[in-house]
């Protein structure tokens, strides 16, 4: 029998290098189970989808180690390709591999590697770039700018509290258009969110109702003027019940184009997405994550002094 091969394309700045101890020991039972090893580190941003093209060919299964960003940069070298990730979650928020049921323990990632499910999830475009989850556009995308804007190296949650802070403040709330099978659906001051998955920063679910493998894009348009109102909607949203609200506009497509007459910024997962207009479209099942087994199951992880 072939041993499995075995990619893991590890994302070192990601969150405050809280995977490094399951790399380390991952990197030990996958050598111990007779696998084909092969860690590989990225240096800049873009490094992840280069590094799974390159291996796309030669492994049966790529570790991406990381956060959200991260693992989409993969996702992207990976398009057209038959070959799984598995997550091991190392950024902020990880909102995937929550979303995903994958975490940190050393023998759980083991036993997803080599004996968990294959999954197909759709994958949305915005401008030619990839997204997993959501693309958020209007005043979550100006407080991510905000945020990237002063980054120096590792962050945590409680990097975004001035970005945060500072946008809530001041920001315009300009007009944006939507446009869905060619008609305008929503013209107006207001927030937009478009995905694939419901899954949004704090647990907030702002897209309650996504399929991640129905084919198509779910769009919440948040009509929204000023601060009171911003505050409203998130109170809506964390009790479920903002998709019911008068003027909230709640919807499915597999395109749509987004627009404005001032510099609206935009967030995809978590990361800075440039400004509108932004056209919209899905590769149905364009990724495929190996999920934990059911029942999550796992295999025995002694920690020594011999693991590196």
């Amino acid at each position: 029998m072939s041993k499995m091969r075995v990619v893991m394309i590890v994302n070192p700045v990601a969150g405050k290098g809280v995977a490094g101890q399951t790399v380390s020991a991952v990197t030990a039972l996958l050598r111990r189970e007779g696998c084909d090893l092969d860690v590989q580190h990225t240096k800049a941003s873009g490094d992840a989808t280069a590094l799974a093209e390159r291996a796309a060919d030669e492994s049966d299964v790529i570790i991406a180690v990381g956060g959200d960003g991260t693992v989409c940069e993969v996702v992207a070298g990976l398009i057209g390709r038959s070959v799984p990730v598995v997550v091991i979650p190392g950024g902020t928020e990880n909102l995937l591999a929550r979303e995903l049921g994958m975490g940190r323990d050393p023998g759980g990632v083991l036993a997803t590697v080599l004996s968990g499910g294959d999954r197909a999830q759709d994958v949305g475009v915005v401008n030619d770039r990839l997204f997993l989850m959501m693309t958020g556009i209007g005043w979550d995308g100006e407080v991510v700018a905000r945020m990237a804007a002063r980054r120096r190296g590792p962050i945590s949650r409680w990097s975004y509290v001035g970005p945060l802070w500072a946008t809530l403040l001041d920001y315009s709330f300009p007009r944006i258009r939507v446009e869905v099978d060619g008609g305008t659906v929503f013209d107006g001051r207001g927030l937009v969110f478009v995905g694939v998955m419901p899954c949004y920063a704090l647990g907030l679910r702002v897209l309650r109702d996504a399929i991640a493998d129905d084919g198509l894009l779910d769009i919440c348009v948040l009509p929204c003027s000023s601060r009171r109102e911003l505050l409203a909607h998130a109170g809506r949203v964390l009790a479920g019940r903002h998709a019911e609200r008068n003027g909230v506009i709640y919807l499915r497509s597999n395109t749509l184009h987004v627009s404005s007459g001032d510099d609206v910024r935009m967030q995809c997962d978590g990361d800075t997405g440039g400004v509108l207009p932004a056209s919209f479209s899905m590769r149905p099942s364009g990724a495929l994550f190996r999920l934990p087994p059911v029942g999550g199951g796992r295999l025995e992880w002694i920690p020594s002094s011999g693991i590196s």
